[in-house]
């Protein structure tokens, strides 16, 4: 059994290695400890930040979306359907059968929702401005331009139908 750890210890030393492979580790950790920032600041003021990043995506898309799109925001549908039954029990979003396919549930933000978002928004900017706060302007804008190209390459390869198991 040891004889497999080791194995396993010593390919991963001899991936780690890899530039491409750790830049994408950092990239992932980064990630994750911004969320857990961001979380931490969110819940500091009363909302979590899960349905905070469904009331800004209402507002940027223009008020009301499909359910279905939103939980292209998430991890899964059911993690989007879980944090709607809060943000609509909390009187911060409506759910509605869609006029055109009943089939489809459109999500719409409430007037307290939009109240709720513009009352978060200084927390937010400073909470984006306190993680790349220890970057140049000119870093900043570089970080954000290979950012995209990063999403850019990786969106195209998501099934967003597929729930994540771990």
């Amino acid at each position: 059994m040891s004889t497999n750890i080791e194995l396993a210890a010593f390919e991963l030393e001899k991936v780690s290695n890899d530039l491409k492979y750790n830049v994408a580790l950092q990239l992932l950790y980064t990630g994750l400890l911004i969320d857990r920032y961001f979380n931490q600041m969110e819940a500091e003021h009363g909302i979590n930040r899960p349905k905070m990043d469904i009331l800004h995506t209402l507002v940027a898309h223009g008020k009301t979306m499909k359910q279905l799109d939103l939980s292209k925001i998430m991890r899964s549908k059911q993690a989007v359907n879980q944090v709607l039954n809060g943000l609509e029990r909390d009187g911060l979003v409506l759910r509605q059968v869609s006029d055109k396919d009943k089939r489809t549930k459109m999500v719409t933000i409430t007037p307290k929702g939009i109240r709720i978002v513009r009352k978060n928004l200084p927390n937010a900017l400073l909470n984006c401005n306190e993680v790349v706060s220890p970057l140049t302007e000119k870093e900043t804008y570089q970080l954000k331009s290979i950012l995209k190209k990063v999403r850019q390459h990786i969106m195209p390869k998501i099934n967003y139908n597929k729930s994540f198991k771990y």
